[in-house]
């Protein structure tokens, strides 16, 4: 880690704690995550007014509020989903009676 811009190392520590995750080292994963909130709370600490801490702070938070969006747009398209499948199967359950019937009338019934 010699570089010390704040997005490089925690682009150091997001991709070692992915590798050591995949290759199931879950205790060393968990230590390196325990030194990169350390290392995020001193940088921050340190740099209260810097702007590189405040455009990552920003685009983190955008990030949330845009997750936040898409979470509340997928519920909504689910519920129209539903309702869209909901009145299909009533339009079916119609069309299947009126075929009976259609049927029926054609039989002589």
């Amino acid at each position: 880690m010699e570089d010390t811009t704040f997005y490089t190392k925690t682009t150091e520590y997001h991709n070692q704690v992915k590798e050591l995750e995949e290759q199931g080292k879950y205790e060393k994963a968990i230590e390196l995550l325990k030194e990169e909130i350390r290392f995020i709370e001193g940088f921050q600490l340190a740099s209260k007014n810097d702007i590189e801490w405040h455009n990552y702070y920003d685009n983190y938070r955008n990030g949330v509020r845009l997750l936040q969006r898409s979470l509340e747009t997928n519920k909504k398209l689910t519920e129209l989903d539903d309702r869209y499948n909901f009145r299909m199967n009533e339009m079916q359950e119609q069309l299947t009676k009126l075929k009976k019937n259609m049927d029926d009338i054609y039989k002589g019934k």
